[in-house]
């Protein structure tokens, strides 16, 4: 033990001998050096600050690992000192507001806006402290901007009584010089009246200099729902979250209806109109009569992602039976945790071109669609799922692993693999006769941050012999076994971006159609989490 210890102190003594005066460690690094942990958000240091869009839906943040930089400016004396940066580049000249709620759990997060460029220059336009219970767990703060100028936002938490809440949700907006209320939502505005979700909210926050007092009502929704506030009287910097509920099927089944939440803000003063603003609503009801038959397939069913990142997949769906689906769209399944936010899908047309950002859209019988659709990651935890739904009650569905989205979120460096199967159509089916075999190949690529050993598993379908997998193994560009054969799982390497092929020698029996199910793991994280995912389906 004495060896290895003076073995590692002789160069640090000769680096103090050499070094010139002014240039001892501490003291050499830049003000900005990185001080990020290895498992920590690439937005930990200033100089990669997450870039911030004004918008609607709220994108997910985490102080997990996060650190303090060397002159790193303080929110308070409270300030744990773990933080994390955004900035934004304002779009037109006036008042502008960020904010951050929680994303599950309550905790006194901080929350602070500067102008400059570096920590030598920073100005703070304002700063504010989430209470953090269950009652007061958002925060804004409103700051004049110019356009074109780009400003920084500081994320922190004062120390916690018990327990470390990390995860947030934020957002930014521009709300113009006379009293524009800022809206925010922690989720898509769609309500299915069959099963109302009371848990997607409104934030709205006060931006300006003044108090002001909100006036608010529903527009085109026929009285068919109702929406609460927590307040209508906003100081400074303050927030009312707006919720809905709807205690009946008022609407006809298998209808759509748009309208909006209008907000006016009026001066507390005279009750003069400062600003308005309207949110966009939707409510979806349910079809209890037509049945159509549904398959949705993901071709990324399972990336793995790094916290608070962007999970993406191309989905194809189609409708096989001779009822039109009524009121799809993608969306979570459970907003409960608000496990996965920003939601995004847009449909690809047939001229290549891309559709309207979150459509809700009818499946005709016999057709086929394809979208891109996405999601942020904002824990790690479960419920991250997100999935076509439609108001077609008790509808038949293919209803496989394929048929959502369900990333898995990883702290640091992270792994995500395509698994591309070759087979005959988008849906994954291979066309194979009675007692039939055939070699199947597996194109995978390396989309993630880690390189090293993976894992590959085949699950097939043995009953009957549905689907049956006698042998697999990695080839090379002649598709000849270059690695061991096994008939469930076989471990590789590949370095990030390397595209590796592996083939599946299947059988068929003579039964109904069977799928053999592909999941590839990081063998140096664990064997449990999938980083890829892929299946196929053998019929007749």
């Amino acid at each position: 033990m004495f060896r290895k210890r003076f073995a590692i102190l002789i160069p640090c003594l000769a680096f103090l001998a050499f070094a010139p005066l002014g240039m001892l460690p501490t003291e050499a690094r830049a003000t900005e050096a990185p001080q990020m942990q290895n498992f920590g958000p690439a937005n930990d240091d200033f100089a990669k600050a997450e870039t911030l869009i004004a918008d609607l839906q709220l994108v997910p943040g985490d102080l997990s690992y996060t650190t303090r930089e060397l002159k790193e400016p303080k929110i308070s004396t409270a300030s744990i000192g773990r933080t994390v940066w955004y900035k934004y580049k304002a779009t037109v000249t006036g008042r502008a507001v960020a904010f951050l709620t929680a994303r599950y759990y309550a905790a006194p997060f901080q929350v602070a806006v500067y102008g400059g460029t570096s920590y030598a220059d920073l100005k703070r336009l304002g700063s504010t402290q989430v209470a953090g219970t269950d009652t007061d767990y958002s925060g804004a703060v409103g700051f004049d901007a110019v356009k074109d100028t780009t400003y920084y936002i500081q994320i922190d938490r004062a120390p916690m009584a018990s327990g470390n809440v990390t995860t947030f949700l934020l957002g930014v907006q521009p709300v113009g010089t006379k009293g524009k209320l800022a809206a925010f939502a922690n989720q898509l505005l769609i309500f299915q009246e069959r099963d109302f979700d009371e848990r997607r909210r409104v934030f709205v926050a006060n931006g300006h200099t003044g108090p002001i007092t909100v006036t608010y009502g529903l527009s085109n929704m026929n009285n068919m729902i109702s929406v609460d506030t927590t307040t209508t009287t906003l100081k400074v910097n303050q927030v009312a979250v707006f919720s809905f509920s709807d205690l009946y099927n008022n609407f006809a089944e298998g209808s759509v209806h748009t309208g909006s939440l209008d907000l006016i803000s009026k001066a507390t003063s005279n009750s003069s109109v400062l600003g308005i603003n309207s949110v966009p609503l939707r409510v979806v009801t349910t079809e209890y009569t037509n049945k159509p038959d549904l398959e949705a397939r993901f071709q990324d069913p399972m990336p793995g992602t790094p916290i608070a990142g962007r999970a993406q997949s191309v989905v194809n769906v189609r409708n096989t039976g001779k009822t039109t689906a009524l009121g799809c769209r993608f969306d979570v399944s459970y907003s409960y945790y608000n496990a996965m936010v920003a939601i995004q899908a847009r449909e690809v047309l047939a001229n290549g071109t891309m559709g309207s950002l979150n459509p809700i859209f009818p499946i005709l019988p016999g057709a086929t669609r394809k979208f891109v659709v996405s999601g942020r990651v904002s824990n790690e935890s479960s419920y991250r799922y997100l999935t076509l739904q439609c108001a077609n009650n008790y509808g038949s569905w293919v209803n496989r692993e394929s048929s959502y989205l369900q990333p898995d979120a990883f702290y640091g460096i992270h792994p995500s693999v395509q698994v591309r199967p070759v087979t005959d159509n988008v849906f994954g089916e291979i066309k194979l006769a009675d007692f039939g075999s055939k070699r199947v190949y597996v194109d995978l690529k390396n989309t993630g941050a880690y390189s090293g050993y993976f894992q590959i598993s085949a699950d097939d379908d043995t009953y009957q012999d549905k689907a049956v997998v006698m042998s697999m193994c990695v080839v090379n560009a002649s598709n000849a076994c270059v690695g061991p054969s096994n008939t469930s799982r076989i471990e590789f390497d590949m370095a990030v971006g390397e595209t590796r092929r592996v083939a599946l020698d299947v059988r068929r029996g003579n039964s109904d159609p069977g799928e053999v199910q592909l999941t590839v793991t990081a063998s140096d994280y664990d064997t449990y989490n999938a980083v890829g995912y892929g299946a196929f389906t053998l019929k007749k």
